[in-house]
């Protein structure tokens, strides 16, 4: 793909959202409000009775991608929409020649990943996850560690992840805990630390066993699920769930190596909450830490203009790096759920 010239960016982008009615939207609506240089131009939602906050009501608004992409032409599409229906909406827009941000999973199979990717290609077009946790100190640092061999030979990760989604959770929204319009534990919950893990992975899985169940919840999708999965080298085990009551109870995520270890924890694991390895220089941890609590207060914001440098040109390698952990996402959940079916354990393929 050849980037775009800084020097021929418009200084105003124009901005589509759809999905605009969901709860992950509205984060992205104070990112994007908060941006001068991007410019809200079109809201989309399937619910005809949905409205948007007052101080957007001079907002295009439609109840359908396609009327919205006939009625004018826009430089971004923020994708909120339900995960099932991800690949069709960026489909749409990248054939529309826009630059797509699309909240996780951008697919519900490897294969639709593959071919939404392929078509940002051929378009000249980003395609962008949103995985907006990489952006974390916490998350960078540790990264460092395992690339610098810092730790030693990585033989362990363990992924720890006990959330509370009440019943009335899946009952706000009708395709939450569906199978394919959300697909549970794995596919939604455990989105982001899965991608973490799977970045602070030394070498390419080869194996994964998985059992999924849906025990509390009335949904169809699996409310728990444990895997695990084997690199050359060592292995990794996840054990995730939305049953834990009354509130969240644990969201940790450890990397041990023969030469030391670290381990993120507290909300939404960005702490560093142990460190050890050998000749360690002196690291202010607090420091790390609240870093990350101040990228994690400016919610999708800092995404967005990462965003803007890629769409300029720059730091291509990071992209890269963020879609192709995002496959490696989508293949770990697939091979997960044929593992269940089959009763086997699944080779990395």
């Amino acid at each position: 793909m050849t980037p775009i010239s800084s020097t021929n960016l418009p200084q105003s982008l124009r901005v589509i959202l759809v999905g605009a009615g969901g709860r992950i939207a509205q984060k992205h609506l104070q990112a994007i409000l908060s941006i001068p240089r991007l410019h809200l131009a079109a809201l989309v939602d399937t619910h005809a009775d949905w409205t948007p906050p007052a101080h957007l009501d001079h907002i295009p608004q439609f109840t359908n991608l396609t009327d919205a992409l006939a009625a004018n032409t826009y430089d971004i599409a923020v994708i909120c929409s339900p995960s099932g229906l991800h690949t069709h909406h960026v489909s749409q827009c990248l054939e529309a020649q826009m630059h797509v941000l699309c909240e996780k999973p951008v697919t519900r199979s490897l294969q639709c990943f593959e071919r939404v990717l392929k078509l940002s290609k051929e378009n000249g077009k980003l395609l962008v996850p949103c995985h907006q946790t990489r952006l974390y100190p916490s998350f960078q640092f540790a990264l460092s560690l395992i690339q610098s061999e810092s730790l030693g030979r990585i033989h362990s990760l363990n992924l720890n992840l006990q959330l509370c989604r009440p019943q009335r959770y899946f009952d706000e929204a009708p395709w939450r805990g569906a199978l394919g319009m959300d697909g549970g534990v794995l596919w939604n919950q455990s989105t982001h630390l899965l991608d973490w893990l799977l970045s602070f992975m030394p070498t390419t899985p080869y194996e994964l066993f998985s059992y999924q169940g849906t025990y509390r919840r009335a949904i169809e999708s699996p409310d728990i699920a444990s895997m695990l999965l084997l690199f050359h080298g060592g292995m990794a085990t996840i054990s995730t769930s939305v049953l834990a009551e009354p509130s969240n109870f644990e969201s940790v995520l450890s990397v041990l190596g023969d030469r030391g270890f670290v381990q993120l924890g507290g909300p939404g694991a960005r702490h560093i909450t142990r460190l050890s390895y050998q000749d360690m220089p002196s690291v202010d941890i607090d420091a790390l830490n609240a870093q990350s609590d101040e990228i994690a207060a400016q919610g999708h914001a800092p995404l967005y203009h990462s965003l803007l440098t890629w769409i300029s040109g720059q730091h291509h390698e990071t992209l890269d790096a963020l879609q192709q952990r995002a496959l490696w996402g989508i293949k770990l959940i697939e091979l997960s759920e044929l593992s269940v079916k089959t009763h086997a354990p699944q080779p990395w393929r």
